[in-house]
């Protein structure tokens, strides 16, 4: 049986995120979505331990998701992190694995990639 993980998601898109919400909650785990960096740093360095896994867009207001996984980095984060986002520089591609970043998987009409990533992710900590 596959482990139930406690997962947040930061994208400024409000749809996707109702869709990320529901794909990851149909696979039996838990989801708190933050529609700006800002305020999913916020909830994440009050318990950083609470999350599994932390799934953020690039582009968002707030913060950046790089900007994002340089704090988590910072902090000493024990999670994992999967960027989901449209477009990566390759600049920001080494960047995200120099900070640790577990995958970058971009976004299209499919979820199942996504989820994959996610639910390997996790696995690989343990």
């Amino acid at each position: 049986m596959k482990k139930r993980l406690r997962i947040l998601c930061a994208d400024d898109n409000r749809l996707l995120g109702d869709v990320l919400v529901a794909l990851f909650t149909k696979a039996g785990h838990v989801v708190e979505f933050f529609q700006n960096g800002g305020l999913a740093w916020e909830r994440l360095r009050g318990d950083l331990g609470h999350f599994d896994v932390v799934v953020t867009d690039q582009q968002m207001p707030g913060l950046t998701g790089l900007e994002l996984v340089e704090r988590l980095h910072t902090s000493k984060y024990r999670g994992r992190i999967v960027v989901h986002c449209s477009v990566v520089t390759p600049e920001q591609h080494e960047r995200y694995h120099a900070l640790g970043t577990a995958a970058i998987v971009l976004k299209s009409s499919r979820a199942e990639p996504l989820l994959a990533a996610v639910e390997g992710a996790a696995a690989d900590k343990r």
